[in-house]
């Protein structure tokens, strides 16, 4: 029997439904009519002139959101996740690799996934390590035990699971092994020589040799946490909520009774928990807040900027972000002054004596992208570019629309063609991971 007659057959039989009320009747016929006659296929195929954009890799060192903003305001996920890579579309041909300071490029295997550049290394695929030079260096799925990396390197270990990622350790760079065996059942990246992990319900952390301590016994635990608690997201991976901070400079932020507070490394409190939210410490002073009202104390607990700040982020290069009464962002020095009043859209953390911002122009057109100097003072902002990421050895990312591009701290292009990428990350270690769009 031909399609020819089918279709004749189905549109015959759907006229004569119309009157009939089963909907589940109407819409079979309805679905063939359109299979056999090839529409469902048409309207699938869309021009793919531009693939999905994934999430853009960062440093999971930003982990530490939560419905009040705090650090930096950069996606969470910590990999590169190029569906298109390697592959073409209509008449487009995207390739990623990698791009150093200098302009030297590395070509890798076709992958799904890869990491953040660090320590050397990146990891397509959550299973292969290969070396900033493009050489393969580990295979997880080829040892005794076969497992998964959960994030990039940090501090020489990276968080790995099993397959079904349900249970978690830590892998050391060093030597390529796995130094913490799979026993967690939650876990999150090294920060100050110790990770937090989770047991059962009790979150406590652990050191590189394997030594757990666990969090205070009054501090909460995963069955009691507000809901609104922060959550983390890697990839297609939803974390639970964890009731403590990264470490930093010594301390921890802790959860108790929904007051926040510090302990240090022995499981002892510190600061009491008397905040409704506190950050992590960064260059000895953290950020905390009471009802509405943000300011900042130093590792005993006494206030040193008093603020008050609708909200606050954490310091480094010796300023840090606030917002003051409004929208708009500040910037603040150490000593509590006022450098940058209520100017900014948007504002990325300071590094290398930059400060990366976004200005509305006017209404409803796309922001601008500029820099403002922490030497002269000065600000800068771009007519092509929209957004700036965080500078490190002495470049930042740079974008407009869909393009990327390297600029220095005065804001001068780096290399001759402008804007030659589709999608970058931040630049890591002398590193960064670029996709290219061609013909």
């Amino acid at each position: 029997m031909s399609d020819v007659f089918l279709v004749g057959c189905i549109a015959v039989l759907l006229i004569m439904l119309v009157a009939i009320e089963n909907e589940n009747i109407k819409t079979w016929f309805s679905k063939e009519y359109r299979r056999l006659l090839g529409i469902d296929s048409i309207a699938k195929k869309v021009p793919a002139s531009r693939p999905f954009t994934p999430p853009q890799p960062r440093d999971t060192v930003a982990e530490e959101h939560s419905y009040h903003l705090e650090e930096s305001p950069e996606p969470l996920d910590p990999w590169f996740v190029p569906e298109w890579g390697g592959k073409c579309y209509e008449d487009y041909v995207f390739d990623v690799f990698l791009i150093s300071a200098q302009g030297d490029t590395v070509r890798l295997p076709e992958f799904k996934e890869i990491s953040l550049p660090r320590e050397g290394v990146v990891i397509l695929d959550r299973a292969l390590c290969y070396s900033f030079s493009g050489q393969q260096v580990y295979n997880a799925q080829r040892a005794a035990k076969p497992f998964k990396f959960f994030t990039s390197f940090h501090e020489g270990m990276a968080l790995i699971s099993d397959s079904k990622a349900t249970r978690f350790g830590f892998f050391r760079h060093a030597d390529f092994c796995v130094s913490i065996p799979l026993q967690y059942l939650d876990g999150r990246d090294f920060h100050d020589g110790v990770a937090l992990v989770r047991r059962d319900e009790q979150w406590g952390f652990v050191n590189k040799t394997g030594i757990f301590q666990s969090l205070p016994p009054d501090a909460d635990k995963l069955s009691n946490l507000p809901p609104l608690d922060f959550r983390i997201r890697r990839s297609a991976n939803e974390f639970p909520p964890c009731p403590a901070r990264n470490f930093r400079e010594g301390l921890g932020a802790v959860i108790s009774k929904g007051r926040w507070g510090y302990i240090d490394k022995n499981g002892r409190w510190i600061i009491p928990a008397r905040y409704d939210w506190a950050g992590s410490f960064g260059e000895g002073l953290a950020a905390v807040r009471l009802g509405t009202n943000c300011f900042y104390i130093d590792s005993e607990g006494k206030t040193v900027i008093p603020g008050p700040f609708a909200c606050a982020r954490r310091f480094s290069d010796g300023f840090a972000p606030v917002r003051i009464d409004g929208p708009l962002w500040s910037l603040i020095d150490r000593f509590g002054k006022i450098v940058v009043s209520n100017s900014w859209l948007t504002v990325d953390s300071c590094a290398d004596g930059v400060v990366p911002f976004t200005v509305e122009v006017r209404r409803r057109e796309v922001p601008r992208g500029g820099i403002f100097n922490i030497a002269t003072g000065e600000s800068r902002v771009f007519d092509r570019i929209c957004h700036i990421r965080t500078f490190s050895e002495g470049l930042g990312v740079a974008e407009w629309g869909r393009s990327f591009g390297l600029i220095d701290r005065q804001g001068k292009q780096v290399g001759s063609e402008p804007f030659p990428w589709s999608k970058a990350s931040s630049i890591c270690e002398g590193m960064a991971l670029v996709e290219t769009q061609h013909m």
